[in-house]
């Protein structure tokens, strides 16, 4: 059995180094610190956090092997890993987000921590053994980095509304809709409203998201 080890940890110094090369993310990271961030801008980080992993995966794993066709004990070995990596990456983001938001609202709140979901990185992993790596991967991993936002965001106003705090929700459509744009999502319009009271919002499935999908959550404190 092949020891994919030292590939693993190449495959993460990589990751990081165009983490922190990319210039998007770098002025990401200079509005956090100067407290000018917004939800958009992390669900913008997410998107190019789940982007590079796809770009490392294709470009530095799977073009390792003939034909990309990658043996189902490397996926094994690397993919989960490679996952945690990218959570940990978007989790950092968001958090960071999040934090800003509270304070700007007054609160001194730390953002929810959410843990890796073991069940979707096993879902994942089965998925690239059974049908392979292709253009699906982009899409896989950029899903996976907004629903962890969705996550957090959501996770966070649970507790803030809990806490007695008055809470709205605005989903933004992302104008993409389906069929190239051909057609309207009506399952994310159906989710979509601005400055929707906690509950409400909830209640509507405005934090939920389907594969692909582009829109954009915020949640507004009022301000103490």
């Amino acid at each position: 059995m092949t020891d994919y080890k030292a590939l693993l940890k190449s495959l993460i110094k990589a990751y990081r180094r165009k983490i922190g090369n990319d210039p998007e993310i770098q002025r990401f990271d200079t509005l956090c610190k100067e407290g000018k961030v917004s939800f958009e801008d992390a669900y913008n980080f997410a998107k190019k956090a789940g982007f590079t992993m796809s770009d490392t995966i294709m470009k530095m794993f799977v073009e390792r092997f003939d034909d990309g066709e990658v043996p189902g004990e490397a996926i094994d070995e690397v993919i989960p890993t490679l996952l945690k990596e990218q959570h940990a990456t978007v989790f950092a983001g968001i958090k960071a987000v999040q934090e800003v938001m509270n304070r700007k609202a007054g609160i001194g709140m730390k953002s929810a921590v959410i843990p890796l979901d073991d069940k979707k990185v096993k879902e994942v992993t089965t998925h690239f053994k059974e049908a392979g790596f292709n253009v699906d991967t982009e899409r896989v991993a950029t899903d996976l980095a907004r629903m962890l936002v969705d996550k957090t965001i959501a996770k966070n106003a649970e507790i803030q509304s809990g806490s007695g705090l008055k809470l709205t929700v605005t989903r933004i459509y992302d104008g993409i809709g389906i069929d190239h744009g051909k057609t309207s999502c009506e399952w994310c319009l159906s989710r979509c409203g601005e400055d929707v009271p906690y509950d409400k919002a909830k209640a509507m499935g405005m934090f939920q998201r389907h594969p692909g999908c582009g829109c954009i959550i915020e949640t507004h404190l009022s301000k103490r």
